[in-house]
């Protein structure tokens, strides 16, 4: 959103986000992609008909605008209109949390996973789960979490004595 002048026209929006898919598509052999936007778009685009209240502290309720989904569909049916038959899926990554004020260390975390995932995209790598571990940010393919024998997500269960320290 830092590039986008305040009242930003959807379609402006729209055609930028389906140009940097097609180019991306156009030189590489992936046929999946990932573009990453700060939910704090949604205060640059001009929306007809949707509005925002605030918090009780004052900042917009980014979480009233499903902006993602908004996205998904004007670009979908502008690469429809332009003869391109593409699947966009839109996901919200911090919807349970944006109202409550963060704790430094939520900052600090959500800084180091951010600057994985860019690191990680920008070396070309995709679906990838980015975690900390020894105090270090890593990225792994998000294969390593799916059993074989089921092709369902692995679940690792916390032991009843490590939730009492979960605060």
């Amino acid at each position: 959103g830092e590039e986008l002048e305040p009242n930003t026209p959807l379609p402006l929006v729209t055609d930028f986000l389906l140009a940097t898919l097609l180019k991306k598509a156009a030189k590489s052999t992936h046929t999946q992609g990932v573009t990453v936007l700060g939910e704090n778009i949604i205060e640059k685009i001009a929306l007809e008909g949707h509005s925002m209240s605030s918090t009780d502290m004052g900042n917009p309720n980014l979480g009233e605008i499903p902006i993602g989904e908004i996205l998904r569909h004007a670009v979908t049916r502008r690469a429809a209109d332009l003869g391109f038959r593409i699947r966009v899926r839109a996901e919200s990554m911090a919807r349970g949390v944006r109202t409550a004020k963060p704790a430094p260390s939520d900052i600090s975390l959500g800084t180091v996973l951010g600057i994985e995932a860019v690191r990680a995209l920008r070396q070309g790598h995709s679906e990838v789960v980015v975690s900390v571990r020894n105090d270090q940010p890593y990225h792994f393919p998000f294969s390593h979490l799916i059993d074989p024998a089921t092709g369902h997500i692995r679940t690792r269960r916390v032991a009843p004595s490590v939730i009492g320290h979960i605060r």
